[in-house]
């Protein structure tokens, strides 16, 4: 069984207008997924990330959540980080075990986890339950981020490279899991600049069409997701600001290849998708992992509080 996790960083769900870099980008292999395949809109900031209520989320939090199917609490987590370094380690511990990963290592499949270096800390590290090194059976690839003042002037970065990779490995059969993050939406989006972030987005939407399209031929089965929200809405920086913030929006979900969909968006024939309702049903972050362990018949952990949505 091959599962692969796509992680859109900075993607989420608002409003359709000008300010909305992935309305104006028109995503056309994004779209398809839509109409053919279940979507889910999750709530990606506030209590259920482990923050205040309407807080926005983050990239290290959000990959947290997302590779640990439970909220952590962000302040505890801290509070921990301040005792001494041996009570820390043994609470470290105990608050992240039974992580993805882990489980998914115990019973010997094969993983990869691939980002450019902006994001490579989230894919790993924080991925991982803080973890400073990848299980057995589990790599780490990551590619080298263009060196640029400005990702605006680059907004494409090294997404088409990471796709390659990818699309060369799930080619050569060698994992079971793969996770990709593409950080374009979130890096150009923090500039405030619209036309760049659309441009971002085109690329991603592009890289994600090639990824998916293999996947589904190998009949495997895709997810693709967020950590928290950012290109959805657009406005120029503000005197002072270095970055413009991330939004407190909710974030998607596509599942694609886990059911027979009523028509694949791959093969010829047909015209009509089955799911004309998108992000109608509803979920949090957390509720990735155990959907990740339930495609692979795998048994969730009692520490794992998310559910899953197939």
């Amino acid at each position: 069984m091959l599962v692969v996790l796509i992680i859109l960083d900075g993607w989420g769900i608002a409003e359709n207008n000008d300010h909305n870099a992935i309305f104006v980008a028109k995503t056309k292999e994004f779209d398809k997924l839509l109409k053919f395949f279940p979507s889910y809109s999750l709530i990606a900031s506030g209590k259920s990330v482990g923050y205040a209520p309407n807080a926005h989320g983050n990239s290290e939090q959000g990959h947290l959540i997302l590779g640990l199917g439970r909220t952590i609490d962000k302040i505890n987590s801290e509070q921990r980080n301040i005792e001494t370094k041996k009570h820390r380690n043994k609470e470290t511990e105990k608050l992240f075990k039974n992580s993805l990963s882990e489980i998914i290592s115990v019973e010997k499949l094969k993983q990869l986890y691939i980002s450019e270096t902006e994001k490579f800390i989230n894919v790993s590290y924080f991925f991982s339950g803080k973890k400073d090194a990848p299980p057995p059976a589990a790599d780490w690839v990551n590619i080298p981020s263009p060196v640029s003042p400005s990702f605006s002037k680059m907004p494409e970065m090294s997404a088409k490279e990471i796709s390659k990779k990818v699309v060369s490995e799930i080619m050569a059969d060698k994992y079971n899991f793969i996770v990709v993050n593409f950080a374009n939406a979130d890096m150009v989006a923090h500039e405030g600049d619209l036309a760049a972030t659309v441009k971002a987005i085109q690329t991603v939407d592009s890289c994600l069409g090639e990824i998916v399209e293999i996947v589904l031929a190998k009949d495997g089965a895709v997810l693709i997701t967020s950590d928290h929200g950012n290109a959805e809405e657009i406005r120029p920086l503000t005197e002072g600001e270095i970055i413009k913030p991330h939004t407190a929006n909710p974030v998607p979900l596509i599942i694609a290849g886990a059911q027979k969909p009523p028509y694949s968006p791959f093969k010829k024939g047909g015209s009509e998708g089955g799911f004309s309702e998108p992000f109608a049903k509803k979920g949090t972050l957390a509720d990735v992992a155990p959907t990740i362990l339930k495609l692979f018949g795998i048994k969730k952990p009692r520490q794992m509080t998310g559910k899953s949505l197939v």
